[in-house]
């Protein structure tokens, strides 16, 4: 009997679980300019599908592996971190959950009946290698333009995590932001445990010494007294954290970065809520730093939001970070 003749009469959970992945492997694939990193997730539904299409019990296991990894991984990263409601990932593990079960059960059917079992080697290797890379990596957008023009708006970055490793001054990071936990900033690190920061007239030192920042934009023609000439009095109100770090920090009209702190500017610096603003990050909630602009499409233009392949700027792809 040919696979289509057999295909015919496939147990019908194997006929959801094959409909199941092809839907969304079109779906995936459909939603790339939207998000990107559903490509590779994308090929691998039509993957399992061609293969639960012909009668391989393995394209359904290792497809129940491989999204137990896929969605395992970040779904528990976000619990350890707590910064997304429980609400949403139990919905998400719930789903996902539901894939597994439906995929394990569609596997065992089709090798009970045709004892087609497939390759397992190729699932595992690349089960293997979404969880390393899962591990390793996370993707993050740019949402606004406070690191202008080293990032921007719409840009999509491949972060490499840092998994309890100190930041250097100068590097870029991605941090929970500390006024609201549930939302992530992109900024740099200027100084360390133990620096002492001073701006004036728009022009960074620390321990004293100048500055070099070839990375920095200054477009505002105007000049606020506190913004550019920090620490001062304040001209806004700041948060309390910002507020604390200004009468228990600031030494000799310098602020001391205490133990455990840093310091981080947007590049943007006359357009960028940071340090001045809300004070110290903490070590622990550097989530890692971008490596590289794998995905970028301008959201000046409406079109943009509706079909973002045509305003994708071409240039900035696979552009590394620096």
């Amino acid at each position: 009997m040919s696979v289509d003749e057999a295909a015919a009469s496939r147990p019908l959970i194997a006929s959801v679980a094959y409909y199941v992945m092809l839907v969304l492997g079109i779906l995936s694939l459909a939603l790339i300019p939207w998000n990107p990193g559903g490509l590779l997730q994308g090929v691998l539904f039509l993957i399992a599908a061609f293969g639960i299409r012909r009668l391989h019990a393995w394209s359904a296991y290792g497809m129940a592996l491989l999204t137990l990894v896929m969605s395992g991984v970040p779904i528990a990263g976000q619990l350890f971190s707590g910064n997304v409601a429980a609400s949403l990932l139990i919905v998400a593990g719930g789903l996902s959950l539901a894939i597994v079960v439906l995929l394990f059960f569609a596997g065992r059917a089709l090798e009970r009946q045709y004892g087609r079992r497939g390759k397992a080697w190729p699932w595992a290797l690349a089960s293997v290698a979404t969880g390393t890379v899962l591990l390793l990596f996370g993707l993050f957008q740019m949402p606004t333009g406070s690191m202008e023009k080293t990032l921007l708006p719409g840009d999509h970055l491949a972060v490499w995590k840092t998994h309890g490793r100190e930041p250097v001054r100068g590097e870029v990071v991605v941090h929970i932001y500390p006024m609201n936990r549930k939302s992530v900033f992109v900024k740099r690190v200027v100084a360390i445990p133990g620096d002492r920061v001073r701006i004036h007239d728009k022009q960074l030192f620390i321990n004293g010494a100048a500055v070099t920042e070839p990375y920095a934009e200054h477009v505002t023609p105007n000049t606020d007294p506190y913004r550019d000439n920090f620490p001062s009095t304040p001209t806004m109100p700041l948060y309390p954290a910002a507020t604390e770090m200004l009468a228990k920090n600031v030494v000799n009209g310098e602020v001391v970065v205490p133990p455990g702190r840093y310091f981080v500017l947007g590049d943007n610096r006359d357009s960028s809520l940071d340090s001045r603003y809300w004070g110290f990050i903490q070590a622990s909630d550097i989530i890692g730093t971008p490596k590289m602009i794998y995905y970028s499409v301008d959201q000046g233009e409406t079109v943009a939001r509706k079909v973002p392949i045509l305003n994708v700027r071409w240039g900035r792809l696979f552009r590394m970070v620096g």
